[in-house]
């Protein structure tokens, strides 16, 4: 897993490469007009990122999919999120970015595959986004998180950030979420070694 990485569900991804796919999602006949009408002379651009957390998969997992009003502030990031629909197969978000050019509003829809893997495809003021999130079992305990990702300008968005100044922002947020999810799981284990030491 260190070298290779694996898509999230074969029914999911119908046999293609993950860079096939997140890209056909992009440009999909049956995508909004809106996106399509996006000039064909926009680029789509290819991302990736790992993060290891010292923390068990099962709980990372968890604490990587419980989507909250509070994640903005937890990634530093500073936007406003609202969660509109959970359930146990999909998450419904809407994210509201004030930037110095103005608002920058998102809408993300978040498919679940427990234990390891989820996607989210999302549309905003200025980009479409496809992202597929993998987990994998890590040394002494730590899980790795790969993240792949295709963009594509939309609405006032013109360009795509550099692969470098892409990736270097998302590794920054999910830095500042490991710190607090890794705070959170040494917070858990008192009352799980607790409940063990009365089986």
């Amino acid at each position: 897993m260190e070298n290779g990485w694996t898509p999230a569900r074969d029914s999911e991804l119908g046999g293609q490469p993950v860079e096939n796919r997140l890209e056909d999602e992009l440009l999909a006949p049956n995508c909004s007009r809106e996106v399509n009408s996006v000039s064909k002379k926009s680029r789509v651009s290819r991302y990736s990122v790992r993060v290891t957390f010292r923390a068990p998969l099962r709980f990372v997992f968890r604490w990587c999919t419980d989507y909250s009003p509070g994640d903005g502030r937890d990634s530093g990031e500073g936007y406003e999120r609202r969660v509109l629909h959970r359930s146990v197969e999909r998450v419904e978000l809407e994210d509201l970015y004030d930037r110095k050019s103005g608002w920058i509003w998102i809408h993300r829809t978040v498919r679940l595959y427990p234990p390891d893997s989820w996607h989210a495809y999302s549309i905003g003021s200025d980009r479409t986004l496809s992202v597929d999130y993998r987990l994998s079992p890590g040394r002494l305990g730590c899980t790795r998180l790969t993240i792949r990702a295709v963009r594509k300008p939309y609405g006032c968005g013109r360009t795509n950030p550099t692969k470098t100044a892409w990736e270097n922002s998302v590794t920054r947020s999910w830095a500042r979420f490991a710190r607090v999810m890794e705070r959170d799981y040494r917070r858990s284990e008192p009352s799980r070694a607790h409940r063990e030491r009365r089986r």
